[in-house]
């Protein structure tokens, strides 16, 4: 998975539907990371967090977050 691709993907679709804001709490987290695994960690924390506090947004994009945080998981980088 381009898991860079993927999360490119959530920000537009969240961008395209008036989400802006968590939009770009995603771009911050992306540009304040280190490595593409503390990245996809940082992101995948984010989505789970939108999942209990901002369900409206979380729902654009559940598909793809679900797909995101099972391949973390499934390479061993994303504690559930």
């Amino acid at each position: 998975m381009n898991f860079l691709k993927e999360i490119e993907s959530i920000r537009q679709s969240l961008t395209d539907s008036g989400f802006v804001d968590v939009a770009q709490k995603i771009l911050d987290l992306q540009l304040s990371g280190g490595t593409g695994g503390e990245v996809l960690i940082s992101v995948c924390f984010e989505l789970k967090r939108l999942e209990k506090e901002r369900y409206d947004a979380y729902v654009i994009v559940e598909n793809e977050a679900k797909a995101l945080v099972d391949y973390a998981n499934s390479i061993g980088l994303y504690p559930d």
